[in-house]
């Protein structure tokens, strides 16, 4: 019981595991006592090596989210029904940028080394008094946020924050 308590870095619960269950199989040949003592080093040591395993896998996990991967992203902006103009913001994890006025459509293209974590918006607000205005943003040769807005000033929102 105390090597599950302990767990010294997995080993304690590993070794809690294999003393377990050398008590119970001495205990029940013998018929000494401590069989509750050993049901508990048991559980407790599976409970550690379930607990090491659960945090060994979120690590993994975790360190390839926040790894930076170069990234191919495209911004673009269309206007139709009469919308030739637009004002844009945009945003490459921590770098942003602005384009107002621009005519329509409207694309930019860059080359990043982006993580997980980071977010990559488009903004797009039509500047005219009909039309809509539409939104992309395309990773890596892939679409994954498209939005169109309709009317005077309407704004178009994309944004995307799982670079694949």
């Amino acid at each position: 019981m105390i090597l599950g308590i302990t767990w010294l870095g997995w080993l304690g619960s590993i070794l809690a595991v294999i003393f377990g269950h050398v008590s119970l199989s001495q205990i029940k040949r013998s018929g000494q006592s401590g069989r509750g003592m050993a049901i508990a080093g048991l559980v407790l040591g599976y409970l550690g090596i379930v607990i090491g395993a659960v945090v060994v896998i979120f690590l993994v996990v975790f360190a390839n989210e926040t790894a930076e991967k170069q990234t191919r992203v495209v911004l673009e902006a269309e206007g139709s029904g009469g919308a030739a103009r637009a004002d844009i913001a945009y945003s490459f994890g921590q770098d942003s940028g602005q384009a107002n006025g621009r005519s329509l459509p409207w694309r930019q293209t860059a080359s990043r080394k982006i993580s997980g974590f980071d977010v990559v918006s488009l903004d797009v607000q039509n500047t005219g008094e009909r039309g809509s205005v539409t939104c992309r943003i395309s990773v890596n040769g892939k679409v994954v946020s498209s939005n169109t807005s309709t009317g005077p000033y309407a704004v178009a929102a994309c944004w995307s924050d799982r670079m694949g």
